[in-house]
């Protein structure tokens, strides 16, 4: 798999705090023991956007190998959203390092007999628009190019998914997030915008076009004991779930209205 060769985000525990970027500290919630944890605010506004902004230029640049054909073979799941993938170590340190992450995994999630030691080198980028999903099925391990054993998915969601809704209740790209304009100013550098990219914004969606509801939810089932999960996706929240053959069925609900961005990344343990 090839190396990106664009710069990613920059990462600081301390966020850009002349931008008034500064994160707030992250506090880790465990939703399901040992095995389903979140982490709100693990990304700044500021980067989740950077993120987004690669995942829309690398779709731009190659919309055919980006988009996933479902499979028809027995046993896979249902997919049909954007993918892209990335071998970097440089991201995966930084997102270990400079987040706070490696501190928050060491002292609070556990497995006998072994330490986290980082994250998987392969970052895959995912986008969700309407009626994209990804259905029920388990994650597997992953090895990294040293060997060592994942056994934890690392998802990260860049956005909320009612920023991106326009009036008629369908998706809109990255570079124009819902948003009311309240003053003439704004509106002035707006129009330039377009004028610049040829491109509309979206106009904010109606109040009950939000309220409804957008889909693109993560839900565990569990038979053992019973009960199901469903985590609503927000910017710049972490999720993490056990994967292996501790890993829980579960899916990414259809996106019914807007858009969903995704990091993914894995932790290796040893």
């Amino acid at each position: 798999m090839e190396e990106y060769d664009g710069e990613w985000p920059v990462l600081n525990f301390y966020g850009d705090k002349s931008a008034g970027d500064t994160p707030k500290a992250p506090i880790l919630s465990e939703l399901a023991p040992n095995q389903i944890f979140t982490i709100d605010n693990f990304l700044t506004e500021k980067q989740c956007k950077d993120f987004i902004t690669i995942i829309e230029a690398e779709i731009n640049r190659d919309p055919e190998g980006a988009q996933i054909v479902p499979s028809k073979k027995p046993g896979y799941a249902f997919r049909n959203n954007y993918r892209i993938s990335y071998n970097s170590t440089g991201l995966a340190s930084e997102l270990w390092h400079q987040t706070g992450l490696k501190k928050i995994v060491s002292e609070n999630i556990k497995i006998a007999g072994k330490d986290p030691i980082g994250l998987h080198e392969k970052i895959r980028l995912y986008k969700y628009s309407s009626g994209q999903k990804f259905g029920k099925h388990y994650d597997d391990h992953l090895f990294n190019y040293q060997g060592k054993r994942t056994e934890y998915t690392l998802l990260i969601y860049l956005n909320d998914l009612e920023d991106y809704i326009s009036a008629t209740g369908t998706d809109e790209t990255a570079a124009y997030p819902t948003k009311t304009v309240s003053n003439s100013q704004e509106k002035a550098k707006i129009k330039g915008i377009i004028k610049k990219s040829r491109t509309k914004p979206p106009v904010s969606a109606p109040a009950s076009s939000k309220k409804s509801g957008c889909g693109g939810e993560t839900v565990f089932y569990s038979s053992k004991p019973f009960y199901q999960l469903s985590v609503k996706p927000k910017g710049g929240m972490l999720l993490l779930h056990k994967h292996g053959a501790d890993c829980l069925i579960h899916e990414g609900r259809k996106v019914t209205q807007g858009i969903k961005y995704v990091l993914r990344s894995d932790v290796l343990y040893e």
